[in-house]
């Protein structure tokens, strides 16, 4: 044999053994314990600024003063470890944008390595998020909006909980019954109550019947899904839908500022109930616009704008007697005492719906932990998917086993900014209403 021969037969074997023991240390390395656990990372990508800037503010207030309570007590207890781990946030502003939310998660998963995710309101960028999350099998929890993009697309790691739900169309309906069986759809649909519904049935009460819709939509996904049932219930002529009809519909571009022309054409109708889903800057302008006008309509309904809390700083006594749902006040909820006592004593109030309903995602995570005994996503997204507890004062479950859980909520109207009480159903309100709505 050559010499040449020789030495190549050499360097073969050298290079063999070489990539053996590397590909052994590796095998070593993924076979070899974790390093110790010392805290439980949660991460998120918060819209902190752009058009959802103060609903991610809001989220990212109460996750903070959530996790400060949750690590006073030492954390939350994990039994395989034998001992409580605190919380830990990383978090990065997506500036209300879906493309810089989706990197901003994939980062938080690759580089940052999160044990969670969390994630503000917005079905845009809930999807997005949510996406990523599914993509890495990562759990995610947080206010994620109405769409059914979680169910229809079996997203098993993303859990969520919002009023705001759509009822399946009929090809939806069958794409569910395929992933889940009809049984646990048809126990999805009945846990998840019309948006629309409770806060109408208000309404009829306050009107007595014969109420007159005028529907003031912003021209997006929300403001077409919410017109759209509410239509489809009032063309069913069922229940408190039978003396109810639409008088006055339209759709403007969101960012609109004069509401003049739009306003004095509803009022030219006799419409006696205000329904629309503005932000809090087109709110406010709607409501002093018509005030300005002279449309003095009785009973006024925001969705997307009531509950914020820089509507109510910006709208001043405007609005009093506006109604909206809410879910059920904890009140005596031991967690969200401890909360509201912080709360105040940083900010000087008590904290709105949106500021505190984040808080539930942690006592949620708590609970799911606690009862898999573990931070192993497999263990704590099965805890998850079994779900059925009180929370903040409403159960907490999830009939699919993922997506949104069962909702409950009421109706409430606000006496002054910041102050609000429950006015429907009647057996758990807590407040006569104001009607019809003071406009001075």
């Amino acid at each position: 044999m050559s010499k040449v021969a020789l030495l190549a037969i050499v360097v073969v074997v050298v290079l063999g053994s070489v990539a053996s023991y590397l590909a052994y240390m590796y095998l070593q390395g993924q076979a070899s314990p974790a390093i110790e656990k010392n805290e439980i990372l949660l991460g998120g990508s918060f819209c902190l600024t752009g058009r959802l800037g103060k609903s991610g503010d809001d989220f990212l207030k109460a996750i903070r003063i959530g996790m400060s309570i949750i690590n006073d007590e030492g954390g939350i207890y994990v039994k395989d470890l034998g001992r409580k781990l605190p919380l830990k946030l990383i978090y990065y502003d997506s500036q209300s944008d879906a493309v810089r939310a989706s990197s901003d998660t994939e980062r938080l998963i690759l580089v940052d390595k999160v044990d969670f995710l969390l994630a503000t309101h917005g079905s845009i960028l809930g999807t997005a998020i949510s996406n990523v999350a599914n993509k890495y099998g990562v759990i995610l929890l947080g206010d994620l909006g109405s769409t059914l993009h979680y169910e229809l697309n079996n997203h098993k790691y993303t859990f969520t909980y919002f009023a705001d739900v759509r009822v399946p169309k009929p090809d939806q309906y069958q794409t569910m019954v395929d992933l889940y069986g009809k049984d646990r759809v048809e126990d999805f649909v009945r846990s998840m109550p019309i948006i629309t519904q409770r806060p109408f049935e208000a309404v009829v009460d306050l009107l007595g019947g014969n109420i007159k819709v005028a529907a003031i939509m912003t021209d997006d996904d929300l403001g077409h899904m919410m017109l759209d049932e509410l239509s489809r219930l009032i063309e069913s002529g069922i229940g408190v839908y039978k003396n109810a009809k639409i008088v006055y519909s339209t759709f403007y571009t969101p960012g609109l500022t004069d509401f003049s022309s739009i306003i004095l054409e509803a009022k030219a109708t006799d419409a006696n109930y205000f329904f629309g889903c503005p932000n809090p800057t087109e709110g406010v302008i709607l409501l002093r616009q018509m005030k300005e006008l002279g449309w003095r309509v009785p009973v006024v309904h925001m969705q997307r704008a009531g509950s914020a809390s820089e509507f109510q700083e910006m709208a001043g006594n405007l609005v009093r007697g506006l109604i909206g749902p809410i879910g059920p006040e904890p009140v005596g909820d031991p967690f969200f005492e401890e909360f509201k006592r912080r709360f105040r004593e940083m900010y000087g109030r008590d904290p709105q719906p949106t500021e505190y309903g984040p808080i539930r995602y942690l006592i949620l995570l708590r609970d799911a932990i606690e009862r898999a005994g573990s931070i192993d996503t497999e263990k704590v997204r099965k805890a998850l998917s079994e779900t059925n507890t009180m929370i903040l004062g409403a159960r907490v479950r999830f009939p699919l086993g993922l997506g949104h859980s069962e909702v409950e909520f009421y109706v409430m109207q606000y006496t002054e900014p910041f102050k609000y009480g429950i006015i429907y159903p009647k057996e758990v309100a807590n407040m006569q209403p104001i009607f019809p709505k003071p406009w001075d």
